[in-house]
């Protein structure tokens, strides 16, 4: 299967981890790749929308997992992709239980 990156679902999960983007491997609809490597990845907006993020972060988020994933073929993100994901986190700290 042709996918738009030339990375597996698995590889796109490790790169987005690697840089504080959690995300998850996800089959698609007639996937040729094993479950445990797939053709496709979930993104969820719930862990985001909960932490108070709006569109503006969104998009910021989607511009960030771009650059993750137009990274080198070494898979590893830049010091700078991976500072600002921490920036954006703190930001939109996850509210606690009272």
């Amino acid at each position: 299967m042709t996918t738009t990156t030339g990375m597996t679902g698995a590889e796109a999960q490790a790169r987005l981890e690697a840089a504080g983007i959690v995300c998850d491997k996800q089959l698609v609809p007639d996937d040729v790749l094993p479950p445990m490597r797939t053709s496709g990845m979930r993104l969820g907006t719930p862990a985001a929308t909960v932490r108070g993020m709006k569109q503006p972060e969104m998009k910021r988020a989607a511009s960030l997992i771009d650059r993750v994933m137009r990274a080198s073929a070494t898979g590893r993100a830049s010091e700078a992709v991976v500072d600002e994901v921490r920036k954006l986190v703190h930001a939109y700290p996850v509210p606690t239980l009272n």
